[in-house]
């Protein structure tokens, strides 16, 4: 599928679509923004599995011998503490977010659940862990077990089958979209490439997100500044 020439993109996954020729987005009780928060749980495992993808080291400190204290604590501080103070600086401002939660923090961390829950967030699918990510180096067949088996995961854990998606790192294959569709998955936050929802192929809706607003690519791939940063966000 790679290189595949045709007008528009080179995928079969949607439609090119240029923003000035598409009608007016019209929002629930007339309101003229619309507006999603995603906020990302998920665990770091300690020894990753032989056969997993995983995506540059999380944490940013790099390899050190096993057991890697720094990289591996620091992983858990969102669970600890910063999952509790996002949530409490979006109640102040009346915004009900998405959680992204892996299996792995679903299953180990039920606490969390029922508190994301109670707090009247949607909790969407995120993969098995935050070191394993979907790669085109997968068979089909275990890129579908992958899915499947962590939307089942997260129905058993939250009580309810997850709507959307969002991949470890963004991590896609070529069939990653039709895998989705065929588990389930109405909508996809993997796609960074507009400012609007829209629709990609047998019924699967895209949900764009900011890739800018990630602090861990902006900060960390792009070496921006904090200060720069949190203006970048301000200013929109």
């Amino acid at each position: 599928m790679p290189g595949e020439r045709r007008e528009g993109t080179d995928h079969p996954h949607h439609e090119w679509s240029p923003i000035t020729t598409r009608g007016k987005l019209s929002w629930p009780n007339g309101a003229k923004v619309a507006l999603c928060v995603i906020i990302t749980l998920e665990h770091t495992e300690w020894e990753i599995p032989e056969d997993a993808y995983s995506a540059d080291q999380a944490g940013g400190l790099g390899m050190r011998p096993f057991p890697d204290y720094p990289r591996f604590s620091h992983r858990e501080y969102g669970h600890r503490v910063g999952i509790f103070r996002v949530l409490d600086a979006l109640d102040r401002l009346g915004i009900k977010s998405t959680v992204a939660m892996d299996t792995q923090t679903a299953e180990a961390y039920p606490y969390l659940v029922k508190h994301c829950q109670d707090r009247g967030c949607e909790i969407i699918a995120h993969g098995v862990s935050g070191t394993q990510m979907i790669s085109s180096l997968m068979s089909e067949e275990s890129e579908s077990i992958f899915i499947r088996s962590s939307i089942e995961a997260m129905t058993k854990a939250t009580g309810k089958t997850p709507r959307g998606w969002f991949g470890t790192d963004y991590g896609e294959s070529n069939r990653t979209p039709d895998l989705l569709r065929r588990a389930g998955v109405d909508y996809v936050c993997d796609w960074v490439n507009d400012e609007q929802p829209y629709p990609m192929r047998d019924g699967l809706t895209a949900l764009p997100t900011m890739l800018e607003m990630d602090d861990l690519f902006t900060m960390s791939t792009r070496r921006v500044t904090v200060e720069r940063y949190t203006q970048s966000i301000v200013e929109g």
